[in-house]
C-alpha cells in the first residue's frame, strides 16, 4: 500500500520556502484543489508535498542522517535548482526554510528545514 493512501498528508506548514511564506493549510483525505494567480508556488508547493512525501515511502526505515539526504536530493530532482539553498525564500543575508508535515495516523510530524547556502541535505527536526 502506497504511503500517501495509508496516511494522508492532513497539514503542511511552510515558512520561507520560494515564494511560500508562512504557509498554514490543512488538507483534506479526499479532495484539494490549489488554485491562485501565476507564480504564487502552486507547483512548488505540489512538489513540496510529492518529494517529501516520496522520500518516505521509498524508504520506510531510514535513519535521521540518511533521510537528511534522501529528502534533499528529492527535493532538487523535483524542483531543479542549481543547488538545495536556491529554494529558500530570497531576503537579504541568510535565509532558512522550514516545512512540517502532518499524516494522519501518525503521531510525529515530518519536519525539517535549510538554509539558503545548504548544498545537498536538510536538517531533520522530527520524523514518522
Amino acid at each position: 500500500m502506497c504511503f500517501t493512501a495509508r496516511y494522508p498528508i492532513t497539514r503542511l506548514e511552510a515558512d520561507g520556502f520560494g515564494p511560500l511564506d508562512k504557509v498554514d493549510i490543512r488538507l483534506s483525505r479526499t479532495l484539494n484543489v490549489v488554485t491562485g494567480e501565476n507564480a504564487t508556488g502552486k507547483s512548488q508547493l505540489l512538489k513540496l508535498l510529492y518529494a517529501s512525501t516520496r522520500s518516505l515511502s521509498d524508504r520506510p526505515t531510514l535513519t535521521k542522517e540518511a533521510l537528511s539526504s534522501v529528502i534533499a536530493s528529492a527535493l532538487t530532482g523535483v524542483l531543479r535548482p542549481d543547488q538545495l539553498g536556491r529554494l529558500v525564500r530570497r531576503v537579504q543575508g541568510r535565509g532558512r526554510a522550514s516545512i512540517r508535515m502532518k499524516y494522519q495516523g501518525i503521531s510525529e510530524s515530518l519536519a525539517f528545514g535549510f538554509a539558503s547556502n545548504a548544498r545537498s541535505s536538510v536538517q531533520i527536526e522530527h520524523f514518522p
